[in-house]
């Protein structure tokens, strides 16, 4: 974790000696495996980019996300904080405007440029990122910079119009309608809908973040050390990839994905392995592989009899059926039911919210530090 310093000192270090501090850029990846980096695993990936890092700096092996999901492991890296003590127990609720973050100490304090651009993910409940993606930024400490919807929350907001960056470029384009659609399609199998994206490859979201990183990059003041933080959205569901890059992996041989249900072990779902296939042009009969499926762990106890035991690609929670219905209907994602945790406020009205405890969370007041 960050470990934000309860008083001015350290901060003032690096204050009084700036022509000294170093530049930091900071990369994240929306779901990224540990083996989806070259040389970590026995998949045959390429990620030069990634693995000349690697090679010029530190890999942390053991390193364990604070908490499972977006939402909450974003709210754990701005704060420093781990998820018992975070503001933000789960994706439906927003990081109060005023908690304090690692932008703002060093912003504040140790003198930096703060910005950043892609998925920050820090107001998750609420559906409105400005046009220009600039909302509550500099509230929690950037300078600067442009927070962008996610895979699906561009589809969630932006069905009758753009809410954020993202969607507003695509509707300018032209291409909102043939993005809207297809990931319409997508969200019934995120992760067995494997077909190329329709939206051109400088539109697609990952290629157009990368192009605000680079212009937030150019923009920094010179004199005065930058921290910039580039969040992509992929590899997050659904499997949307541009046509180019399926071309250049067309001829590598991945293996077989698993799968599992409640009930014992089965072999994965042939339309998974066929469509992968389809993508690299291999009409190949899909080879069954059997895995066993994950037992039911004490924590599940808590979840209704029907959800226990269910794995990653089960029915969805009842809070996740109650916000895609919500958000078909153009409404705000909505607050799961629980007691109004004292001191949260709202992102979208900076007034007090309807939050949720949320799983696992505590119903207590502000978060300790």
């Amino acid at each position: 974790m960050i470990s934000l310093p309860n008083d001015t000192a350290a901060a003032q270090i690096v204050r009084n000696n700036l022509e000294d501090a170093p530049n930091v850029l900071l990369i994240v990846a929306d779901q990224h495996r540990y083996d989806w980096i070259e040389g970590t695993g026995d998949l045959p990936v390429r990620t030069p980019h990634l693995r000349r890092l690697a090679e010029r700096g530190m890999t942390f092996r053991r390193a364990v996300t604070p908490a499972p999901l977006c939402a909450p492991a974003r709210a754990c890296l701005a704060t420093g904080l781990d998820y018992d003590s975070g503001p933000v127990p789960s994706n439906f609720h927003d990081l109060p405007p005023e908690t304090r973050t690692y932008f703002r100490t060093l912003r504040d304090e140790a003198g930096y440029h703060v910005a950043g651009v892609g998925k920050f993910d820090l107001h998750k409940a609420t559906f409105d990122w400005n046009l220009d993606g600039s909302r509550c930024l500099r509230e929690w400490g950037l300078d600067g910079g442009i927070d962008n919807e996610g895979k699906f929350d561009s589809l969630w907001s932006g069905r009758t119009g753009p809410k954020g960056p993202y969607m507003n470029h695509l509707y300018g384009r032209g291409v909102a309608d043939l993005h809207l659609r297809d990931f319409e399609r997508r969200r019934h199998e995120p992760y067995f809908d494997v077909e190329p994206s329709p939206l051109p490859e400088d539109a697609y979201l990952d290629n157009w973040i990368a192009r605000n990183a680079r212009d937030v990059l150019s923009n920094c003041p010179q004199g005065r050390p930058w921290h910039v933080v580039v969040n992509f959205a992929g590899p997050h569901d659904p499997m949307d990839v541009p046509p180019g890059l399926i071309d250049r992996w067309r001829d590598v041989e991945f293996p077989v994905p698993a799968g599992e249900d409640p009930a014992g072990t089965r072999a994965v779902d042939d339309r998974a392995v066929a469509a992968a296939r389809r993508a690299r042009g291999d009409a190949r009969a899909p080879r069954p592989c059997r895995v066993r499926a994950r037992p039911v762990r004490p924590r599940d106890r808590a979840r209704p009899a029907s959800l226990r035991g269910q794995p990653v690609g089960g029915p969805a929670p009842l809070a996740c059926r109650l916000h895609q219905d919500a958000q078909a209907r153009g409404e705000r994602r909505p607050a799961r039911a629980g007691p109004v945790r004292p001191g949260v406020r709202s992102v979208r009205d900076h007034g007090p919210g309807r939050f949720g405890t949320g799983d696992g969370a505590r119903a207590a007041g502000l978060p300790r530090r």
